[in-house]
């Protein structure tokens, strides 16, 4: 790592949950605030929050919503109406996601377990009430169609100021990825260090999914002289 030039890059641009900065714009009217992300991640980085269900103009407080799978596929249902849909959210949660195709960003952190934020950790319900798997929330889904690279983690992943760090680190590398600033000494570097560090992404995405695991040896990215700059 010492043989590398090191980077200076624009601070990355971090979509993040709105209730996890603190704004009461969950359903019940409460909020998700993540002291950690306040402490090791904003000083370094340039937070958009916004919450999809809010821009869907479903309003505080609102019904709890569902993803539930029917005959003809998942549709939203309110949870204590399993009848009722909430229609709106989806075209929204798609019309949102083209629009942050042009905020250059360079990862999302997003609320777990959330019918449109929960990253592979949104409950999906059968007809019945009965859970039958977990996927992506609909403004996930959406946001993995239109920015396919984009380095997706919830806050369980981010327990740690090391947690904190090794998603900053992935994070600056995608603002050096998008400047053109990755030499191929520090592409052949990262792939050394990690082999899910490959093509002409460099598998980002991949290694931001292992952020918090345990078993992931992810302290390389520690070491990376990289620095974020502001405007």
């Amino acid at each position: 790592m010492q043989s590398l030039v090191p980077l200076h890059v624009l601070a990355p641009r971090l979509l993040v949950s709105e209730c996890l900065q603190g704004q009461a714009v969950r359903y019940d009217g409460g909020h998700k605030y993540q002291p950690l992300l306040a402490q090791h991640l904003w000083p370094h980085a340039r937070a958009l929050p916004l919450c999809p269900e809010m821009l869907a103009g479903l309003g505080v407080p609102r019904p709890p919503i569902e993803r539930r799978l029917g005959p003809t596929g998942e549709y939203l249902a309110l949870a204590s109406d399993g009848s009722a849909t909430a229609t709106a959210l989806v075209p929204s949660c798609q019309q949102q996601a083209k629009a942050l195709a042009s905020e250059r960003l360079c990862g999302a952190i997003l609320k777990a377990r959330s019918p449109s934020c929960g990253a592979g950790s949104s409950p999906l319900f059968g007809a019945d009430g009965e859970l039958r798997a977990m996927g992506d929330g609909v403004w996930v889904q959406s946001l993995r169609a239109q920015l396919p690279a984009l380095l997706i983690v919830d806050e369980t992943q981010l327990q740690s100021a090391r947690d904190c760090l090794h998603l900053l680190r992935l994070a600056q590398l995608a603002s050096a990825l998008t400047e053109g600033q990755l030499s191929a000494e520090w592409r052949r570097t990262l792939k050394a260090a990690n082999p899910l560090h490959d093509g002409p992404d460099l598998g980002l995405a991949k290694v931001a999914e292992q952020v918090g695991r345990e078993s992931a040896a992810l302290d390389y990215l520690t070491a990376l002289p990289v620095r974020s700059t502001a405007d």
